[in-house]
């Protein structure tokens, strides 16, 4: 039996690659998420609010790491243990977004409160349990999320970063994201 040497080189430096990934330092999961909120809502005196931005289509992104309704719902069915323990917070976090979708940009709607709107602060941005929840549920959705695009666990390098910033926001995070987050990490000069 012979073995092709094109093939035993490519197992080498499979072996070698990844050798030097597991002795790379790597981000924590609350240094991740750190780095998330700074780059999320960094800059606002509470973070606990809807989205400022006003994307065509629309966005219900809420929180520090800004979480939207489709992703939340989408792991809730997908990863349902995610949520184990926080069932009156998805509860809250569902029909708040519903709100956010029905009167967000829409003041001449019956019914309209600007705490819905964007920029507002929904129903529970003061409810400490809520807020808790939305922390540890945060997390678990993070990792995962990180874990089903391939970049878990996240180098603790500004292209580590980068690529877990653009997994986490679905995009090329731009430059002021990017500073954010590296500055938040301490991974800038």
């Amino acid at each position: 039996m012979t073995t092709d040497t094109s093939d035993l080189s490519r197992v080498v430096q499979r072996a070698r690659q990844k050798r030097a990934a597991a002795e790379q330092p790597t981000l924590e999961l609350d240094s991740l998420f750190k780095g998330f909120s700074a780059s999320e809502t960094g800059g606002e005196s509470n973070p606990w609010l809807r989205t400022r931005v006003r994307p065509d289509g629309g966005s219900t992104a809420f929180g520090p790491v800004q979480i939207t309704g489709t992703l939340f719902n989408d792991f809730h069915t997908r990863h349902p243990e995610l949520f184990k323990g926080h069932e009156d917070f998805v509860q809250k976090f569902q029909s708040q977004n519903e709100l956010f979708k029905r009167f967000g940009n829409e003041p001449e709607l019956p019914g309209y409160h600007p705490r819905y709107d964007y920029g507002g602060a929904g129903d529970y941005a003061n409810d400490t349990d809520f807020q808790s929840s939305y922390n540890e549920v945060a997390r678990r959705i993070m990792e995962q999320r990180m874990r089903n695009r391939g970049v878990w666990p996240v180098p603790a390098t500004e292209a580590g970063v980068r690529a877990a910033a653009g997994k986490w926001i679905g995009h090329e995070p731009d430059r002021g994201y990017m500073q954010r987050m590296l500055q938040s990490l301490g991974l800038t000069e």
